[in-house]
């Protein structure tokens, strides 16, 4: 009888019963690979793709026959006979993504489906098919073999068929399928045909925050197997708890599916060419169509151990020598290494190893899913490169070839099951995880995991999946684990503390929460399996993280969320802005226009409609502050509302008209949200409809197609906002994007009677906003053609979660991000403490748990003002594992010679440096600043420049120096206050809480200069603070800027606080003493060294895949800009240092643009000198602001900032640090003790 549960699936077909996830599939095991004869299966090394040449193997991969369609039901019939016309189908390489070779539409989401939730079902209308056919023919030397044809990864459910009979069908794409042909091979040709289904029942376990690919991604492979074969093998290591001794503990199983034999396994363990074990099982008789199991056990005295710092690997090499056969041989690595959570620590060996991680998905942006053999070698040097030593692999398992690498290079694994039913939400009666109907489905993803990587030695945990609640059916699968490999621990997030499960792994717990966890002892230790959500410009105080995480005995460390940008190499399409014909402001459209059909049911009485979204400039359009507003526009959707669908508004909290799940909405912000809604209606999806809401102070209301379809009462005023009006964008939230086309978009700051909407010529009285596109008032901006990374929405996708795929250290194609130096700098395995550093006195620290230091050669060097002075070595120093040693590094500062500032750096470099290393990259390194007092040398014969300072017509001062100096001049001299939002910054909404900021940037931009004889001044004040900037000239042209900053209480945190002016941009080359030589932030700077560096000014900023706040220098005593011929500008800090940015874009730019092919041509540098910058945070993208420590808060705020040119003929970057030393007049303007906040 069949249970009661499944009975309300029995008519549903098999890609939409989660009962039904395979039929004739073989039982998941670990992958082997005949070979015929010792030396090659002791002996073999991946092949330029990463895979072993065996002659009983043979790839499928390559070119197919492909064709598909938009839904099942238009499968092409009989597809997979054999004598199907497939002539004029088109060819796909195997493997790949089919939306990555041009069928159907990419598509990115976090957690949300693709499709109504509804489990098991899935649409049946808009469910993309993929059909592929092949021929092969079979070896003659195979003959009396059984074929076996294995799919290493098809998303998301397949059928096979073999020469027009169906063989089987799959689900559960992230590990292998293997089927056995034998039967129905014919002798020459065979057909192979695949159908693949892009969604399936199985999709509501897949719903990862990753592009949602399908088709065969992974290799396709025919084995030719022995009637009488090794089925499985699993080589289990066993360690004496003293780790001096061990044992191999081997299991096999045989299987004949042959005639009634014997047969004998003979096991040998080889380290290189030399065997160091063997044992002979004793013989077998196998009875046909019969399998049998043993156990052999290998004993080894000392071996080598296995961990991601000394990664020995052995080859265990299985020979089965059977009756009237050839010996077939099989080989796998092994790794003798033993993991266990003992005391509440996991323990690798005994030891408490840190996991200094990442999350990773499989990524590449040309291939989507199907990742080249050469990019996973790529990968796994950068994590080695950058002192990364785990990976947890987010959120399903990988390519079996990734495995091997982590064996081989040394990293520690957490395996994931390939589960994720996020989009049903985590309560326990909606909850996948605790139905158990789906049971069967969590159990059999799990094990197929468990069996396929159950010999790499780089797993050392299993993870049950990823944010698919929790409940009855991961009590099983981690059971199932328990049982059948107690040998290492299992991981679940959302499990909690709950007892099936080994580990504390919450996500994004901030550093002082770990504190608090680790104040009490606990049962079981704390690793986190995401923090540090590193989106954008982002990894913010992962010191701050560290420092906790070396302090507690429970703490293990963590994975960063994560490892490579998850964009899409593409082409920018043409880029388009249009007029908005009240103020006459020009604004970037995100996708283009499109002519309206004035035929069409509805259609709106203009020419063009835009799509896309658009975001006015800030101020355009009028604000609604008041009591009254309308907004009316003509919407065609062409897609499902899901989500936010924002038409027409101004940012989120002030007025929007937008859809909302399935239904329209118009609200106002009065102290919250007040909204009107409606539903919307059964033909709203592929025609034209005319939407408007009005307020008039006491009633909202709300208009579909003329029709009033909602009221609310509600008393109020509509409050002032300085965000900016958007048209099928919001400009606060700028991945919410209308799906469809807008037109004929108006606003007015009354309520307008329904008699007066819908109208070709909008009334005049109290509009705020037109935006009715003809010819004249659009402005192709940028033909396109150029390569850029595409997110969610950029093809067309809706719903979808814009850039939050992009959340990687490296980018899509592994550039690094300034960040990753962060992280190396931050996971080094050395750390260094000054005892005295004026001596010379150094601790360094061994904080490996097995390697001692005898790899590494330690050297040392002494800056001046940034220049290397003195260097010297240290040598190969005895430091055991968790051991240190006191060095006297023998450094003098009568021998320094004068400057500014020096600091001792010591480091340690690997000597051999593996392949990983080869640029040169220290191993760890630490830098010192001494304390000797700084040599000043003012020789006060500075030569006569004439310096002219007016008010800049575009606000702010003008300061020109005589041409003698290069014609320097420098524009728009103001304070500044505000920067272009990083990811972080939109996620916890700080165009909302740091509204007041914005205001006092735009308030002091245009406050008028006031002048007092040959000094200026630039005053004002808003509720978030005053201040008052002095400028005074001194000698030889030098200019004295004295900036005064008081914070108001209650006021927000600040973004910044310096001053911004802007230079041509012929000034080329940028030279500073200060915090390089790549971006960083108060927050991020530990991986920076004080140094001298010279730069192109254009390289200066980093392109994030969607630009945003970017290219800042920390901790900076001088920098100067000059032209090919050495004129240019130098800005020397008094007292604390400052830090900058020097751009090719401004601040208003960089915040509009959506990708960086958007950001406009330019002639201009636009130079920020702060003497303050907000932290750029990174604990999550969603809430969470930097640190206190980098947040800046109300007090009075003081500092000091020289200005002077610089002649043609200026030499090097050391000669302009030697003229700040000498010929600035640094003493006598060192300000007195001030009352300096410290960064509360």
């Amino acid at each position: 009888m069949l249970p009661v549960l499944l009975l309300p699936f029995l008519q549903l077909p098999a890609w939409q019963d989660p009962a039904v996830n395979q039929r004739h599939r073989e039982p998941p095991r670990a992958l082997l690979v005949p070979q015929p004869d010792l030396a090659a299966a002791r002996d073999a090394e991946p092949d330029e793709e990463g895979r072993i040449a065996s002659p009983w193997e043979r790839s499928l991969n390559g070119i197919w026959r492909f064709h598909w369609e938009p839904r099942p039901a238009a499968r092409p019939d009989g597809f997979f006979a054999l004598d199907f016309d497939d002539r004029d189908w088109d060819t796909i390489d195997v493997p790949s993504c089919w939306q990555m070779r041009g069928y159907g539409r990419n598509r990115y989401l976090n957690q949300p489906y693709c499709f109504p939730a509804d489990p098991p079902r899935v649409p049946t209308e808009d469910n993309p098919i993929g059909c592929y056919r092949r021929w092969f023919e079979l070896p003659p030397e195979w003959a009396g073999r059984r074929i076996h044809l294995v799919f290493e990864g098809v998303k998301s459910a397949f059928t096979l068929w073999l020469n027009g009979r169906e063989i089987g069908y799959s689900e559960g794409g992230m590990t292998p399928a293997e089927f056995d042909l034998t039967g129905q091979l014919r002798p020459g040709r065979n057909l192979v045909a695949v159908e693949v289904l892009r969604w399936s029942d199985g999709s509501y376990l897949e719903c990862q925050d990753m592009w949602r690919f399908s088709g065969i991604f992974r290799d396709v492979r025919l084995l030719a197997l022995a009637p009488l074969d090794l089925a499985d093998l699993e080589a289990r290591p066993v360690l004496a708890d003293d780790f001096a001794s061990g044992a191999l503990l081997v299991r096999a199983r045989l299987r004949n599916r042959g005639a009634a034999a014997a047969a004998r396994l003979r096991l040998s363990l080889w380290d290189g060419p030399r065997r160091v074990a063997a044992v002979d099982s004793e013989p077998l008789a196998l009875a046909a169509g019969g399998e049998q199991s043993l156990e052999l056990e290998l004993p080894m005295a000392a071996p080598r151990l296995w961990s991601a710092e000394a990664p020995a690997l052995y080859r265990l090499v299985a020979e089965l020598d059977r009756e009237g056969g050839e010996p077939e041989f099989h080989a796998l690595d092994v790794g003798f290494r033993r993991v266990e959570v003992s005391g509440g620590r996991l323990l690798v060996n005994g030891r408490p190893v840190l996991f200094r991680g990442v999350n990773r998905h499989e990524h590449d942006p040309d291939h989507g899913r199907a990742v080249p053999w050469r990019r996973m070698v790529e990968d796994v040097e950068l994590l080695k490169r950058n002192n990364i030593n785990a990976v947890r692999t987010s959120h399903y398992p990988d390519d079996r070839r990734w495995y091997d690498l982590c064996d081989r290079y040394g990293i520690y694994l957490f395996d994931e099951a390939n589960i994720e039913s996020h989009g049903m939400g985590y309560a326990p009666d909606r909850t996948l995880g605790n139905d158990p109907r789906w049971r069967r489905a969590h159990l059999e993803r799990t094990m197929a995991m468990v069996e396929r990587d159950k010999n790499h030695p780089s797993v050392v945990v299993w993870s049950l999946g990823n944010e698919g609640g929790d409940g009855v059916n991961f009590e099983a699968t981690s059971a199932w684990i328990h049982q059948r490999d107690p040998s290492r621990p299992v991981h679940y997030e959302r499990a909690g503390s709950r007892p099936h499960v080994d580990l504390i792994s919450p996500m994004y717990p901030s550093p002082s929460w770990v504190e608090h966890w680790a104040a009490e002892e606990h049962d079981r230790p704390l690793i986190l399996c995401e923090y540090a959500h590193s989106m954008g410009n982002s990894t913010g105080d992962l010191v701050g993280y560290w420092q906790v995480f070396e302090a507690h005995r429970q703490t293990q460390g963590g994975f960063i969320w994560d490892w490579a940008d998850q964009g899409l190499r593409h082409v920018s399409p043409p880029r388009w802005s249009a007029r908005e014909l009240v103020s006459g402001a020009w604004a970037r459209v995100g996708g283009g226009f499109e002519a309206v059909d004035p035929a069409a049911p509805g259609a709106p009485p203009v020419p063009r409609a835009l799509r896309g979204g658009l975001i006015l400039p800030a101020g355009a359009g009028g604000d609604p502050a008041g009591p009254a507003v309308t907004l009316e526009a003509w919407v065609r959707p062409e897609a499902a509302a899901a989500g936010h669908g924002p038409i027409l508004g101004r940012g989120d909290t002030q007025v929007l008209l937008k859809t909302n799940g399935d239904r329209l909405e118009f609200f106002v912000y009065d102290g919250g949200w007040i909204p009107v809604t409606a539903p919307l209606p059964a033909d709203w999806v592929g025609r034209w409809h005319r939407v408007a809401g009005s307020f008039d102070g006491e009633r909202l209301r709300l208009l579909l197609d003329g029709r009033e379809v909602g009221q609310r009462l509600h008393r109020g005023r509509i409050p002032s906002s300085a965000s900016a009006w958007a048209i099928g964008a919001n400009s606060d939230h700028p991945r919410r994007r209308f799906a469809g086309a807008v037109a004929a978009v108006r606003a007015w700051s009354r309520a307008l009677a329904a008699a007066e909407l819908g109208r070709s010529e909008p009334p005049a009285a109290g509009l705020l906003l037109r935006l009715d596109p003809t010819a004249a008032d659009l402005r192709l901006d940028d033909p396109g053609g150029r390569t850029g990374w595409a997110y969610g929405g950029d093809f067309g996708d809706f719903p979808n979660d814009g850039n939050f795929c992009c959340n990687g250290i490296v980018g899509p194609d592994r550039t690094p991000h300034p960040a990753l130096a962060e992280v190396r700098k931050v996971y080094q395995e050395f750390a260094f403490e000054a005892l005295d550093a004026a001596a010379g006195r150094i601790r360094i620290r061994n904080k490996r748990f097995f390697r001692d230091a005898s790899d590494l050669v330690f050297r040392w060097r002494l800056r001046a003002d940034g220049r290397v002075v003195a260097d010297g070595e240290l040598g190969r120093l005895a430091i055991p594992p968790r051991g240190e040693i006191e060095v006297r590094i023998p450094i003098d500062p009568a021998a320094a010679g004068p400057a500014l500032a020096w600091h001792l750096e010591v480091g340690a470099w690997e000597d051999p440096a593996p392949p990983w290393r080869a640029n040169g990259t220290p191993a760890a390194w630490e830098q010192f600043p001494l304390p000797w007092r700084p040599v000043t040398a003012t020789d006060g014969a500075s030569a006569a420049v004439s310096v002219q300072v007016d008010p800049d017509p575009a606000g702010g001062l003008r300061i020109r120096w005589d041409a003698g100096q290069g014609g320097v001049e420098l524009r728009g001299l103001a304070p500044s206050f505000w920067r272009a939002p990083t990811d972080n910054d939109r996620g916890n909404g700080m165009q909302r809480w740091a509204a007041p900021w914005r205001e006092a940037e735009r308030q002091a931009r245009r406050l008028a200069p006031i002048r007092d004889g040959d000094r200026w001044r630039l005053a004002g004040g808003t509720e978030a603070a005053v201040w008052d900037y002095r400028l005074r000239p001194l000698a030889g042209g030098t200019i004295l800027l004295d900036c005064r900053v008081e914070i108001a209480e209650g006021a927000p945190p600040a973004p910044r606080l310096g001053l911004r002016f802007e230079l041509d941009d012929r000034f080329g080359r940028t030279a500073w003493f200060g915090r390089g030589p790549h971006e960083n932030y108060p927050d991020r700077r530990s991986g920076a060294p004080v140094a001298l560096y010279e730069r192109p000014t254009a390289a200066l900023g980093f392109h994030y895949v969607r630009p945003q706040e970017n290219g800042h220098r920390c901790d900076t005593r001088w920098l100067a800009l000059r032209d090919p011929a050495g004129a240019g500008l130098l800005a020397a800090a008094l007292g604390p240092t400052l830090g900058w940015n020097a751009l090719l874009w401004t601040t208003d730019e960089i915040e509009a643009a959506a990708h960086p092919y958007e950001l406009p041509p330019s002639d201009r540098i636009e130079v920020h000198l702060d003497h303050r910058h907000m932290g750029v945070g990174g604990d999550d993208s969603w809430g969470s602001r930097p640190h206190e420590p980098f947040l800046i808060r109300p007090g009075g705020y003081r500092w000091q900032v020289l200005l002077r040119p610089l002649p043609a003929g200026s030499g090097s970057a050391a000669w302009v640090g030697e003229l700040v030393r000498t010929g600035l007049p640094l003493d006598p303007l060192l300000p007195a003790p001030l009352p300096e906040p410290t960064d509360a």
